[in-house]
């Protein structure tokens, strides 16, 4: 679900992002959006791909039993 939603707003920011971000000089700023903007997809893939998140549980994880 997450990694729909993910996806869903790529699509409907990607106009905007081609007229503001692509269009514009390169600089330190526009590299940090692309980067964190991209990013992401990688690990949508290495999860498709490889299944890990199947066998992820978060309660195995002692921080966020904190929470939980």
């Amino acid at each position: 679900m997450a990694c729909m939603m993910f996806v869903w707003d790529f699509i409907l920011t990607f106009g905007m992002e081609v007229d503001l971000i692509w269009k514009s000089k390169w600089s330190f700023m526009k590299g940090l959006y692309l980067f964190q903007r991209y990013l992401p997809f990688t690990d949508i893939i290495w999860f498709v791909i490889t299944g890990w998140s199947d066998h992820y549980v978060v309660t195995d994880l002692p921080m966020l039993n904190f929470f939980l």
